[in-house]
């Protein structure tokens, strides 16, 4: 259990008191201890510095905090909005970000989706199949479980039925909620994914737009976009991988799509690869840009009829910025920088979502569009960016040095809002239809809204991480966890910090080498023992490991005349190479080998040691050691003995 302890509780007599007892243990002959004596002086000043040291770490701010959370990987959570699924119904098309309301809340569609009145007649695999009597189908199952892929292996084809064909080169999409038929490790990326699934519609394969179930081992929408043909029957089919736990369908709704409670108040649309000055779309821009490198010029003349927007430009890409809510445009104008380091101005908009904003600064007339960032470790003086602060409302810029500071007019173009934890809801609140006449009601409720998470709440949460058990924390910890792993063979295991990623643990192993690890059985057990102990928001990796071939050279005296001493001496180095001495990215020492070599009974003195190994494996120091890389266990390569008598 992690305490908290005030470092600066001792005062500069209790340090100095407490030194010099512990000098009088370590130093009984020294019997002076009045002022005067040197020796008491040193430790006056050690005493002092060690006070001032004590002081400075215990006054830690919030910075100091949040600085590390964020290398724990686990900083202060961000303002989110509550999320939903929504059946949608009454026929045509609902776009991305279609609006529907529940009461005054709006929540809006992540995806565009059909909306057309169909319905699922039955779904299962093999011979075991559930019909949608009574709609069934839409709410948990009582009795009746599905298993899409079959209870056991070989896997067959999870099929649905519908009760009218689905439209040729049309998008939908269908909610699975889906549990395993035993615990399984939490998936929680598409890099987590123990199989991939394909899906067909009428037998021929159709684009997997979405696919939140993450091949169907959690609840969610997958959403597919249909080829020319035109059929009543979908089937999924696994292409790739195991499970590692049989899954279980309790639901499914079609027409499904995600949407959030949020409200758009303004957005930008880009437009690429424009030709002949007109631009296909059905928006009405307020403020109209051509994009030239880093530039965005204002175009003043342009015309949009609903169907078009015509421009007198010869860019090629433009950027539009569409004001949804009567007001902003008043808004956009935050106010004029002078170039002022760590420059801030607050924004009017209350509940806007952290990764919203958009900001745009006109320098001398021309405009630049500006980076949002979660921080300024990676900018340099040159880079246009800047950090939302959603607890003061305010956006700030740079200092000079990690990140440039504003000169000129800013404008805030992009903005979304929520009611964050207000916006969590019953099922079947959401209720309306949208301006594209299509219905839609809220099959689950929402949830996921919450603030913006503080300082306290995140410090309180990772020390029950931290002092959760077992927990990987260093690098021991995850070759010992390993090493447990059932099915793991005793063989070389070494955990690094990878150099490219933040916060992520690489693990190589002597078992996978110049095999494939992704979807072994071992591999699975590893995740099951790993990834549940893992720490904060550490990643786990398995990088490609490969065998070094080492070359040796190495002159020996030897006091016995026998034939067989060189091939001794030879099998003794190779015994070395495949002993605990050497491993991944060890270094292999010169030095070491020398004396390894010379406690051989037939050996009488080792003249010299050479090692040579591939760039690509390995650097040689001016020692003549070898550094290996990380993903390299050394191996025996050439290997020459030559003896004197």
């Amino acid at each position: 259990m992690l305490q908290s302890e005030d470092l600066s509780r001792d005062s500069f007599e209790d340090i100095f008191k407490s030194a010099r007892d512990e000098a009088v243990k370590l130093c009984p002959e020294w019997t002076n201890h009045n002022t005067s004596d040197p020796g008491i002086t040193v430790l006056e000043l050690m005493s002092w510095l060690s006070e001032v040291q004590r002081y400075h770490l215990n006054s830690i701010n919030e910075q100091h905090f949040l600085r590390y959370l964020k290398l724990l990987g686990n900083p202060p959570k961000c303002s989110a909005p509550a999320k939903t699924y929504l059946k949608l119904s009454g026929g045509g098309f609902a776009p991305r970000g279609s609006v529907f309301y529940a009461d005054d809340i709006p929540f809006e569609t992540e995806y565009g989706c059909s909306a057309d009145d169909n319905a699922i007649l039955s779904l299962g695999s093999g011979a075991d199949f559930v019909a949608n009597k009574d709609d069934i189908l839409s709410t948990s199952f009582t009795n009746t479980l599905v298993y899409p892929f079959g209870r056991v292996l070989p896997y067959t084809k999870f099929r649905i039925s519908l009760k009218n064909p689905v439209p040729s080169n049309s998008v939908f999409g269908i909610y699975f909620a889906v549990r395993l038929s035993e615990p399984c490790t939490e998936i929680t990326s598409k890099d987590d994914c123990i199989v991939s699934v394909g899906a067909y519609v009428g037998g021929k394969p159709a684009e997997i737009l979405l696919d939140e179930t993450m091949g169907f081992t959690k609840s969610g929408v997958i959403l597919l976009r249909t080829s020319s043909e035109r059929s009543g029957e979908i089937h999924f089919a696994v292409e790739n991988g195991e499970f590692a736990a049989m899954p279980v369908i309790t639901s499914a709704v079609i027409n499904a799509v995600p949407a959030y409670q949020r409200k758009t108040l303004s957005r930008i649309v880009r437009f690429n690869n424009v030709a002949g000055g007109k631009i296909r779309t059905n928006i009405t821009p307020n403020f109209l840009f051509a994009v030239e490198g880093e530039k965005r010029i204002l175009l003043e003349n342009f015309k949009a009829d609903g169907k078009y927007i015509t421009v007198n430009s010869k860019a090629e890409s433009f950027e539009a910025v569409v004001i949804s809510d009567r007001g902003f445009e008043e808004r956009c104008f935050l106010g004029e920088a002078r170039g002022i380091c760590d420059f801030r101005i607050k924004t009017e908009i209350e509940d806007m979502l952290e990764n919203s904003p958009q900001i745009y600064v006109s320098e001398n007339g021309v405009f630049y569009r500006w980076e949002l960032v979660r921080d300024f470790d990676s900018a340099d003086k040159y880079s246009r960016c800047y950090i939302y602060d959603s607890q003061s409302g305010e956006i700030v810029f740079g200092n000079g040095e990690k990140g440039m500071p504003p000169r000129g007019c800013i404008y805030l173009f992009g903005c979304v809002i929520s009611l964050k934890s207000a916006g969590n809801i019953k099922a079947g609140m959401v209720n309306s239809v949208s301006e594209h006449g299509v219905s839609a009601v809220n099959i689950l409720p929402s949830d996921g809204g919450h603030e913006r998470q503080t300082i306290d709440e995140c410090y309180e949460e990772v020390r029950a991480k931290i002092n959760a058990s077992p927990c990987c924390v260093t690098l021991a910890d995850f070759e010992n966890a390993v090493r447990e792993t059932p099915g793991m063979p005793k063989k070389h295991v070494k955990a690094y910090a990878s150099e490219t990623k933040e916060n992520c643990v690489c693990i190589a192993l002597e078992h996978f080498i110049g095999k494939t690890a992704q979807n072994s059985a071992l591999m699975r057990n590893l995740r099951k023992r790993i990834l549940p102990r893992v720490q904060l928001g550490t990643k786990v990796e398995f990088p490609p490991v490969r065998y070094a071939p080492v070359n040796i050279y190495i002159s020996v005296s030897t006091d016995m005349y026998s034939s067989d001493s060189k091939e001794l001496t030879e099998n003794a180095v190779r015994g070395f190479f495949d002993s605990d001495r050497v491993n991944f990215g060890g270094l292999l020492s010169v030095n070491e080998i020398s004396r390894y070599v010379y406690e051989l009974p037939w050996v009488s003195a080792v003249r010299s040691v050479d090692l040579s190994v591939s760039a690509s494996d390995g650097e040689r120091l001016p020692s003549g050691d070898i550094k290996l890389k990380n993903v390299c266990l050394p191996k025996v390569g050439k290997i020459s003995v030559a003896e004197e008598h």
